[in-house]
């Protein structure tokens, strides 16, 4: 049996409060998972400017593959082709031939990302499946 003093009411609200504040953080930070970091970014435009010279096909499969983020070393060499375009080392048909060519030797595959979570307003969302409250020893 619950003391008199144990306000389980209050109690769940304040369980309630902290529950939709931790799920929609992790609902915010989902949204800025989604987006890719700008050097894929970078490489998305290359692949989208019409003077890229690859076939629609190539292009196509390199930017779904690259709409997800990918792990540093894709990143890091994506830098390499960046750097070597705004150094004039070479053209923008060669960095998108190079993009292309480095989404196809890793086997990058077009991913569909995973549904961000939705914000929830308050305790009329949660679902209750086990609540329990604990209580300082008497």
């Amino acid at each position: 049996s619950l003391p008199e003093e144990a306000d389980l009411e209050r109690a769940w609200e304040t369980a309630a409060e902290s529950i939709v504040k931790e799920h929609n953080e992790l609902a915010e930070a989902s949204l800025e998972e989604a987006s890719v970091g700008p050097r894929q970014a970078w490489a998305l435009g290359v692949l989208d400017d019409p003077d890229h010279g690859l076939s629609d096909e190539e292009a196509d499969h390199a930017s779904e593959a690259l709409r997800v983020g990918r792990s540093q070393s894709i990143r890091r060499e994506l830098g390499r082709i960046e750097k070597e375009l705004e150094d004039k080392a070479i053209s923008l048909s060669e960095a998108a031939g190079r993009i292309v060519a480095l989404v196809k030797s890793e086997g990058l595959r077009p991913v569909e990302p995973p549904k961000p979570l939705e914000p929830i307003e308050g305790e009329q969302d949660l679902g209750v499946v086990c609540w329990m409250a604990l209580l300082p020893p008497a």
